[in-house]
């Protein structure tokens, strides 16, 4: 099952554009509806395909214009755990509702919460399932380390989940640290879809082919000015029929090359879903818009 929530203050977000070379800004009145609409469209489409999903109406007080992206401050994993993340703009962690926590805990019992978010004093930083990118069959994790995602953190976190750490370094050729790692790697139930591209050291690059050897993964690669397009950011979801369904952006859908398409529909059916305004001026495309619930 997913989680989302419907923004009510949607907008350019200047504490994260720093670190967010996907972000660009305008006025807020010009996007908030066309946010809203691209949101509700979205919803129809999860509808439409039989996916399973839980919405929450974003709090009028105070202001979060990142609202739509709750996979960034928490995660859910089997044996009743929930995670809370240290995230590093201020008004983010306005994001951290204890009202949706008490829902889910009362709804999917989630008896053990995991609050990470004691880092934050330390100027320290893991933002969800955007910088984690969990292989949940397999037990690993990936990171691409950056401003907003801690080694150390992450390190932790996985000792307590019993999951293996696989870090790395992610560069774009502009020289700056890919923000996010679900912006340039997807891992689904038979593939990885990733940007080695990015990552420029060997030793790197040789443990994430080692993965795949060892989870029988495919290897679907696509390039930077493809990443650019929000082309990582998609996610597998499994539908009430138990049929594969990725769901994915528009922009990514038209970024993929025939090849790419060919190989994604070997493994799941894709459901593109048009989120320009979120992804202009929010930095975060259909993956950031969903949070698991497992």
């Amino acid at each position: 099952m997913l989680l989302l929530i419907r923004p009510k203050n949607f907008g350019y977000n200047p504490q994260t554009a720093e670190s967010n070379a996907f972000q660009s800004g305008t006025s807020q009145a010009k996007v908030h509806q066309k946010a809203i609409d691209e949101f509700n469209r979205m919803i129809q489409v999860l509808n439409i395909h039989g996916i399973e999903h839980v919405v929450f109406e974003d709090s009028d007080s105070p202001p979060k214009p990142d609202a739509v992206f709750p996979n960034n401050w928490f995660s859910t994993h089997s044996k009743e755990r929930l995670v809370l993340y240290p995230m590093l703009a201020q008004n983010r962690r306005e994001e951290r509702r204890s009202d949706i926590v008490e829902s889910l805990q009362a709804e999917f019992n989630y008896s053990e919460a995991i609050d990470l978010t004691h880092f934050e004093d330390k100027n320290m930083f893991l933002e969800g399932t955007g910088s984690l990118v969990f292989d949940r069959v397999n037990q690993v994790a990936f990171m691409a380390r950056s401003a907003r995602s801690s080694v150390d953190v992450a390190r932790e976190l996985c000792d307590r989940l019993g999951y293996s750490l696989l870090d790395f370094t992610a560069i774009d050729s502009s020289g700056i640290p890919v923000y996010h790692t679900n912006v340039m790697m997807c891992v689904g139930e038979h593939f990885l879809l990733w940007c080695p591209e990015v990552i420029h050291d060997e030793s790197d690059l040789k443990r994430i082919h080692e993965y795949l050897e060892n989870a029988g993964k495919e290897s679907i690669e696509f390039n930077e000015e493809q990443m650019k397009s929000f082309v990582g950011n998609m996610f597998e979801v499994k539908n009430q029929s138990g049929s594969n369904c990725i769901l994915l952006s528009s922009t990514a859908r038209r970024a993929l090359s025939t090849e790419q398409i060919f190989a994604l529909r070997n493994h799941a059916s894709l459901l593109p879903i048009p989120v320009p305004t979120i992804e202009q001026y929010g930095g975060g495309s259909v993956r950031c818009m969903v949070a698991e619930l497992v």
